[in-house]
């Protein structure tokens, strides 16, 4: 009877969702992580971890980012920032990755890293009040602002060894989007909303004229998105469900994995197997790899 029982909740995590084969397995042992980010180059992921509890505006110098292999094995535990710097991370959230460089949200500035050598170099936004995501786009960063209802728009996006600020620019400001996630690789941007008063948001896009288009009513408290290779899905993650859910455009989301207590900002990567997808759980102190073979 028992091994029935385990083979029947086998086949309940395989074929959870209902027309893709999907595989999903659990490491814990980290300390609040917040965002995940896949690096194409070295096949690795990095990992942004709050490090003291969820206070995602305590500045206690408690935070650090995690390098890791894509099955979830620990490759070098505090990767950034370097002890040999005097570099503080506080509450580090979104990551964006692009060859040798790394670019992190930390409360009220961004920063941008060499993962060669480590070096770090920060701005301050100007107005911004609680910096969320950071994802790039050929030469342009964009970074949400969920508390001040905004997304910033930096150019370059490498200013590491600039002497100079890159430009920044204010787009969809007070639209009501409360950005928390964003994707997009060209065209319009999209955007996951989460707003801190408990209100419902939904997901949206912005075009590069700032006109905003509702993907999905207001749905829930949503964190992380992106979408696949050829455009036809979008991920989201759902703090008021607890789930992950998949969604068509223009059509309905479906539930791709659920009992998470705080499904945060999530990677997603292709290759010839299928879909992949590295999901923290900030409030378990998990991380969920999630395989789906189409």
């Amino acid at each position: 009877m028992k091994k029935i029982v385990l083979f029947v909740i086998s086949l309940m995590v395989l074929f959870f969702s209902t027309d893709l084969f999907a595989e999903e397995k659990v490491i814990s042992g980290f300390k609040n992580p917040e965002s995940i980010a896949y690096n194409k180059a070295e096949k690795v992921l990095y990992m942004s971890e709050f490090g003291s509890g969820l206070k995602p505006t305590e500045k206690d110098g408690a935070g650090s980012i995690r390098k890791l292999s894509i099955k979830g094995e620990t490759l070098e535990e505090k990767f950034l920032p370097d002890p040999k710097t005097k570099i503080v991370l506080n509450k580090p959230k979104g990551i964006a990755v692009k060859a040798d460089k790394l670019w992190v949200t930390d409360i009220d500035v961004l920063w941008e890293f060499n993962l060669d050598t480590k070096e770090g170099k920060k701005i301050s936004l100007q107005g911004a009040q609680f910096l969320n995501d950071v994802i790039i786009r050929d030469n342009t960063l964009y970074v949400s602002d969920t508390q001040g209802d905004q997304i910033f728009q930096i150019e370059p996006a490498d200013y590491l060894s600039k002497s100079h600020r890159p430009v920044i620019k204010v787009i969809a400001k007070g639209k009501g989007l409360s950005p928390n996630g964003l994707c997009g690789e060209k065209g319009n941007l999209y955007v996951a909303g989460y707003d801190f008063g408990g209100s419902d948001r939904g997901l949206y896009s912005v075009s590069s004229k700032e006109e905003v288009k509702v993907l999905l009513p207001p749905f829930g408290q949503l964190d992380g998105i992106a979408h696949t290779k050829d455009g036809k899905y979008i991920f989201f993650s759902d703090w008021k469900t607890k789930s992950l859910y998949k969604m068509k455009i223009g059509g309905k989301p479906e539930a791709v994995a659920t009992g998470f207590e705080g499904p945060a900002d999530f990677s997603l990567w292709e290759d010839d197997k299928g879909i992949h997808i590295a999901i923290p759980d900030l409030a378990k102190s998990e991380m969920r790899l999630i395989d789906i073979s189409k």
